[in-house]
């Protein structure tokens, strides 16, 4: 015959079997009266310790000068490419093709920083050798 289950108190310290951790019993869901003590639920705070090595500090403010000064140097690049691209525009042949790809992969970068799919993808060449 199964174990008669007594009532849980708040604080009482208990194990959980299905997680195979130790908790505490918050507060019981308010049921009915004559509700059966294995039909009651509880509500159950968990302690679960980890090591300094799994945790990293959450900063949202850090995180967000991070991804500014990115973008800044992003933009400072393309601005760099674009003024490039002007001084080469009456140069001849590689020079032209160096400053314009500079000024497309930069502008790609920060195109993606924007939070847009790279438009510059790499082309597959299915040719035999």
């Amino acid at each position: 015959m199964a174990e008669e289950m007594k009532p849980l108190m708040q604080n009482a310290e208990v194990y959980i079997k299905s997680l195979d951790m130790i908790g505490r019993v918050m507060r019981v869901r308010p049921g009915d009266v004559g509700e059966p003590e294995q039909d009651k639920l509880y509500e159950v705070q968990i302690t679960r310790y980890f090591r300094r090595t799994d945790l990293e500090l959450d900063d949202p403010e850090a995180e967000r000068k991070k991804r500014e000064a990115d973008f800044q140097r992003k933009t400072e690049r393309l601005a760099a490419a674009k003024t490039r691209v002007e001084e080469i525009a009456a140069a001849e042949g590689d020079a032209k093709f160096a400053a314009l790809s500079e000024f497309l992969v930069a502008a790609d970068d920060v195109w993606q920083a924007l939070g847009h799919k790279p438009l510059l993808v790499p082309i597959k060449d299915d040719s035999p050798k």
